[in-house]
C-alpha cells in the first residue's frame, strides 16, 4: 500500500511517500519552501529593485508573503467579518 502525505505549512511544504513495502525511515521524504515563502522572496527582490508588483489569483494564503507586503497596502472597506481587502499604496501602482 502507498499513502502520499502532504503538509504545506507557513514556511515549508513537507511530502512524504509512505510504502508499506518498504521500512518507514526509507520512505521518499521532500521538503520545499512554502508558495508563499517563494512569493516572499520575489516581492523581496522587486522591492530592493524598485520595481512594481502585480499578485493575481483566486486564493492566496496569507504567512509570509502577506508580512512582507504589509508596509505597502492600505486597508478597505470591510466587505464581510471573514474577508479584509488590501490595495497597494498608490506609489506600487
Amino acid at each position: 500500500m502507498q499513502i502520499l502525505t502532504v503538509d504545506i505549512g507557513t514556511g515549508t511544504q513537507d511530502i512524504f511517500l509512505y510504502d508499506s513495502r518498504v521500512d518507514l525511515e526509507n520512505g521518499y521524504k521532500l521538503i520545499l519552501p512554502s508558495a508563499t515563502m517563494i512569493v516572499r522572496r520575489k516581492v523581496q527582490m522587486a522591492t530592493r529593485r524598485g520595481q512594481k508588483i502585480l499578485l493575481t489569483g483566486v486564493t492566496m494564503g496569507g504567512g509570509p508573503s502577506h508580512w512582507r507586503l504589509i508596509p505597502f497596502m492600505l486597508p478597505q472597506k470591510r466587505r464581510d467579518r471573514s474577508t479584509m481587502t488590501w490595495t497597494l499604496s498608490q506609489e506600487w501602482v
